[in-house]
């Protein structure tokens, strides 16, 4: 499941294999809202189905290893 501030990878479309942070999930929960600072910036998100995103655990992995 995801859900918001997960850190996700894109497998489809333009911007395959770029990282992204899910914003907002649509209320069907088949699309999620995703930016990632660059390209996508709060002012611009990315709607992407869920089925084009993977959740990333090396980055979850390291964002937790930081905090501690």
């Amino acid at each position: 499941m995801i859900s918001m501030d997960m850190i996700v990878n894109s497998i489809k479309g333009n911007d395959k294999n770029h990282y992204h942070m899910v914003l907002k999930n649509e209320e069907d929960r088949r699309f999620v809202v995703v930016g990632d600072g660059v390209y996508r910036e709060l002012a611009n998100p990315k709607k992407k189905n869920s089925k084009h995103i993977e959740i990333s655990d090396i980055i979850k992995d390291m964002l937790h290893n930081k905090l501690q």
